[in-house]
């Protein structure tokens, strides 16, 4: 790579000139060792004690300077005051990645941490908090603030003045090191704003693509932190499909799946490292811009360290986001590397973590690698008490966390071990020692409410501090430790599903599309958001069944017609246009819109169209479409079923099936806007550090009107279903009669679970009160009203107007041209001779009391259904606020969507129908499993659970306990594979998408074969899915597991969270038993670091 400009290291540590680098300036980079003082390159261990100690009185004059510099105007000032510009770019690119980073572990830590300082928050709810979260930005300058904090520097903002174990034994003073919780708020603020990072784009059929592309599975083992990093980095707002906007680039190569890959291996991995950035700097002109100094790469093996020797500018160049990191490693360079936690997902619960059965004081195991360490074996490694081990352990690591009340992490200069995240998960209590320690995230979660802070010097006292607290303040530290831990009863996965991987690449031979193309296919889409995403699915097949070029669909709902943004076209309204032909090009031609010679003749309507039912078949297509589509060379499609092809093909045609789901799960993006949104909406609620929970009531008119559920709801809400079912009779739509006893309906299953009946089920299942769901719903019919119960029973229960800010939900829509305006009228006011001729007519005599005041009249009773439902009983055409209102629930569906694949549980409230339309709980259901089939989603039986509550429905509140288990082994058993067929049987014969199994799916080896079912047809339902290729098996073998299969309920799996109902007592009760699971080592981890 002799061409490439790279940038000698020497002259990026300062060294070119002869000037020794600024102490700030690596603070700056926010790169301190583990007690919080900044690593001192070579030429600053040279430097006298007076340097360090002038630095305090210099950082108040950088900062008039600072600002001295940001008031200036003109290049000439800017040079004369400011660093080089390379300079300061190679500073602020780890700098700004180190936010990035911090914010990618936010969320997994938030994830899988109940600890958030709930002091500053107490007086809140959620939905007030997460509203506060999405206040607008505000334009901040740090040079001013660094100008108003000088004084306060003086005062005390710097760090502690307590002396620190430095990298050669001796204590040294760290007063220099700034810390301003102020500024570092408003970077992180401008940071999530406009920070974007670009990945180098590879295919899924490129022949490494299980080293370059991030896992779809959830990752496991050692090296998972830099599968969740990859995964959770690509799903972020801050991915830009632009390089030109890009502030740094990602290099997405795997060093632990290089290693395991037998085309390359342990000794191959530098060749092929080098080759790839020969190929990037020849392709892209990014790289050779900055010779690398703004690209970044993950890796977390140790042989990652290595890996860059026959790549000289990546290794000196490059930043490193790394797990084994440490200032004292050849390979790490602290003023540009980053570091990256470690951790080991488990799949299981430990054995017992009670109190009770933990016998040693408190515990550690790891090597002498630091002086405290040192220390510590110096005084306590022949202790009684406290079990202080250097070396291998004789005993499982896992034992001695489950046998200690304390658990000790001490400073050393490596990390193999995720020894705070171990002893959370085994409900050991932390003890940190240090005398000063950056806690992270201290900002927000609330350390001192787990875990005890003790400094290096009291070393000797440590028996002493530990035994001094009391029995009742470790219950409550312990307590807190074992909230930190998600409950995997609720929220882990499911573990039979694991082996389930998403493959929806072609397996035979796939040509790419001919280039003489049959013509042209343009289609009309009328109906909703599930309407939508189910054709767009049909009409790409369909293209390719014909071999014909499609024209990108007009949505009718998102029409100009329809009041929308003119920013937009119909399909760009939802979708991301660019990406959806990208995606497809090895699969159809697709085009924005017809050639310029035949969209006139399209507008005098002189071609051929269709209008294909829902069921159409293969054959239709084949005999009646085609003949016309060569002939004429355009034919139109209009589509208002959902669909226009059947949902089940023929066993010869699984390719088709393939590329269904390529379309619904790949090439259907949402436009930018709405991912950044829907994205930031999942960052909130995870931001509350526990797992959260979607519920999609699924009460929409139209259904409930189908099924004829009107007699579950009160008032004008039956007037409204029932007059929407009578236009359906009308049409034709129903074949039955207008009234019907709905009761009838919900016990058969054809009504939807009402939400306070949902919220009865999640309670018997173990869900507490704190539990956060997410309302998907972009129209919940009833109201508010028909909530009630459900936010009484789970006061967290948020939508989009609770995560979202008016102005964030009103820019994503675009400008809007303003409606006109149709004041109302209220009615004129009676005379006084009119109320008196009233009075004179009006009711029997003598009337002592004259008549009271007449009612106002307001605004909403003249508008609206309630308006004409009231007045004409008659209901108008839909008004241009009403079609422009249609238009918005596309977004807010979206929205939802988004966030429903992402939750963490997910709750369908109405899906199954029967009615053949597509459903938006059908949709979400279909895509999680797809995605992770493993991924809890409750697939209720509404027939079973009707049947249930009537067993109880006097006493819904108070079950008793046999109810309760009932109520728990059928939702168990949706969750499982006996869900997960009768999804098959019931959803695929009318949408596809809604379960693509077994035709996009493989499996990874499992300890136990998958069980074969079959339809009456004699197609595999379920457990037909071919294995998995070589490059997706590696490190995802699913465990043999033999505890705790989903289905079987254990009476004692409610006491991690405690029992959420009043459970009458039974007279049968049986003896109920505990089930030890077996926890089982890492092979691989290492305590001994």
């Amino acid at each position: 790579m002799g061409t490439l400009n790279a940038t000698p290291a020497s002259e990026l540590d300062g060294e070119a000139s002869g000037t020794p680098m600024d102490t700030d300036s690596i603070v700056a980079t926010g790169n301190m060792s583990q007690g919080g003082s900044p690593i001192p390159n070579e030429h600053q261990k040279q430097s006298s004690d007076t340097d360090v100690g002038q630095e305090g009185g210099q950082l108040e004059a950088d900062a008039e300077v600072e600002v001295e510099a940001g008031m200036l105007d003109g290049e000439d000032a800017e040079a004369d005051l400011n660093p080089p510009r390379s300079l300061r770019h190679f500073y602020f690119i780890p700098t700004t990645l180190a936010l990035a980073t911090s914010l990618l572990i936010l969320f997994y830590i938030s994830s899988t941490s109940n600890l958030f300082a709930h002091h500053h928050h107490h007086a809140h709810s959620i939905p007030q908090l997460l509203l506060n979260i999405s206040s607008s930005y505000t334009p901040f300058r740090v040079e001013a603030h660094l100008k108003a904090d000088g004084a306060q520097v003086i005062q005390g903002q710097r760090s502690p003045e307590q002396p620190q174990l430095g990298s050669n034994g001796n204590y040294v003073n760290n007063k220099a090191v700034f810390h301003d919780r102020h500024i570092f708020l408003e970077d992180y603020k401008e940071m999530k704003r406009s920070f974007k990072i670009y990945v180098y784009p590879h295919r899924q059929d490129d022949s490494f693509a299980n080293a370059l592309l991030p896992v779809d599975s959830e990752p496991g083992g050692n090296y998972a932190s830099e599968s969740y990093f990859k995964k959770v980095l690509m799903k972020s707002h801050f991915i830009t499909n632009d390089p030109t906007k890009a502030d740094l680039f990602f290099l997405p190569f795997s060093i632990a799946r290089l290693r395991h890959d037998p085309r390359i291996g342990v000794g191959g991995i530098q060749d092929f490292i080098r080759d790839y950035i020969f190929n990037v700097s020849h392709k892209y002109e990014y790289w050779n811009r900055t010779g690398g100094a703004d690209h970044f790469y993950v890796a977390c093996h140790s042989i990652g360290r290595s890996a860059m020797e026959k790549a000289n500018e990546v290794k000196f160049n490059a930043i490193q986001v790394v797990c084994s990191s440490s200032y004292f490693l050849p390979g790490y360079i602290p003023h540009k590397d980053a570091c990256l936690p470690q951790i080991w997902p488990r799949n299981e619960k430990p054995p017992d973590l009670r109190s009770s059965n933990r016998t040693k004081l408190a515990f550690f195991a790891g090597g002498i690698n630091s002086p405290v360490r040192e220390k510590l074996l110096q005084v306590w490694r022949n202790d009684s008490e406290i079990f202080a081990h250097f070396g291998r352990l004789t005993t499982p690591y896992a034992d001695e966390l489950l046998g200690s009340r304390f658990c000790l992490h001490v400073k050393g200069f490596e990390v193999n071990t995720a020894r705070i995240a171990d002893s959370l998960y085994y409900g050991c209590v932390p003890v940190i020692i240090a005398n000063y320690y950056d806690l992270p995230f201290a900002d927000v979660i609330n350390w001192s409410s787990f875990s005890v802070i003790v400094a290096t010097l009291d070393i000797p006292l440590l028996k002493k501090i530990l035994k001094e607290i009391s029995s009742d303040e470790y219950l409550r530290l312990q307590s807190n430790v074992l909230k930190s831990v998600p409950n995997k009863k609720l929220w882990g996965p499911v573990k039979p599903l694991q082996s389930l991987q998403p493959y929806a690449n072609p397996r035979s031979n796939y040509p790419v599309p001919n280039d003489q193309s049959n013509g042209f296919i343009y289609a009309k889409i009328f109906g909703g958001f599930e309407k939508i995403r189910s054709t767009i699915c049909d009409l790409v097949t369909i293209s390719r069944l014909l071999n014909a070029t499609l024209v990108i669909p007009d949505i009718q709902e998102s029409t100009r017609s329809k009041g929308i943004s003119s920013r937009f076209k119909s399909f760009t309204y939802l979708y991301d246009e660019l990406h959806f032909i990208a995606s497809l090009k090895n699969d159809i031609v697709i085009v924005k819109s017809l050639p310029d010679n035949l969209k006139a003749a399209r507008k005098r309507n002189e071609f051929p169209s269709f209008r294909p039912k829902k069921s159409a078949s293969p054959n239709f297509y084949i005999k009646e479409v085609l003949p016309k589509l060569r002939k004429t060379k355009v034919i139109g499609l209009v589509i208002a079923e959902g669909g226009c092809l059947q949902s089940i093909l023929p066993p010869n045609m699984a390719e088709f099936q393939r590329l269904r789901c390529r379309v619904a799960f790949h090439a259907l993006q949402f436009r930018p806007e709405i991912q950044m949104l829907g994205h930031k909406m999942v960052e909130r609620l995870r931001a509350w550090g526990q797992p959260f929970l979607a519920y999609h009531p699924g009460l929409v008119r139209e259904t409930l009107a189908y099924h004829g559920c009107a007699e579950l709801f009160q008032d004008v809400h039956i007037e409204l279903i029932q007059y929407r079912r009578k236009q359906m009779i009308k049409k034709a739509i129903v074949q039955e009669e207008l009234s019907i006893d709905s009761h009838l309906r919900r016990e058969n299953g054809s009504c939807p679970l009402m939400p306070e009946e949902v919220g009865i089920l999640l309670r018997s299942m173990g869900y507490p009160p704190k539990t956060i769901i997410y309302l998907a719903a972009s129209e919940t019919f009833g109201g508010q009203r028909v909530l009630v119960p459900l936010r009484a029973m789970f006061p967290n229960l948020v939508d989009r107007t609770s995560l979202c800010s008016n102005k964030e939900l009103s820019d994503i829509l675009g400008p809007e041209t303003p409606l006109p305006q149709n004041p109302f009228q209220r009615p004129p006011a009676k005379s006084k001779e009119q109320l008196k001729e009233k009075w004179k007519k009006a009711g029997p005599r003598p009337r002592p009391l004259p008549p009271p005041p007449g009612r106002p009249i307001y605004q909403h009773e003249k508008e609206g259904w309630y308006g004409w439902i009231t007045e004409s009983g008659m209901e108008p055409d839909l008004s241009a606020l009403d079609l422009r209102m249609q238009a918005h629930r596309l977004i807010w569906d979206a929205l939802d969507y988004i966030v429903s694949v992402e939750a963490d549980t997910f709750f369908p409230g109405f899906n199954n129908d029967g009615s053949g339309w597509p459903d938006f709980s059908s949709l979400v259901m279909g895509h999680r499993v797809y995605e992770v089939a493993s991924s809890r989603t409750y697939r209720p039986d509404r027939k079973v659970a009707a049947e249930l509550f009537n067993m109880t429905r006097d006493n819904v509140y108070h079950p008793k306990h046999n109810w309760t288990v009932s109520v728990q082994e059928h939702l168990k058993k949706s969750l499982s594979e006996e869900g997960l067929i009768r999804q098959s049987v019931l959803s695929k014969p009318a949408l596809f998408i809604s379960h693509p199994l077994p035709e996009c799916s493989c499996r990874i080896s499992s300890a136990n074969a998958p069980v074969h079912v079959k339809g009456n047809d004699g197609r595999t339902i379920y457990g037909g899915e071919e294995e998995c290729p070589k490059w997706m098996k590696h490190g995802d073998e699913v465990p043999l597991d033999s505890a705790g299969e989903e289905g079987k309920v254990e009476d004692n799996e409610l006491s991690e969270y405690g029992s959420t109902l009043d459970e009458q007592p039974e007279s049968n009760d049986s003896d109920r038993t505990n089930t030890t699971l077996v926890s089982e080592q890492d092979e691989e981890m290492d305590p001994n670091d």
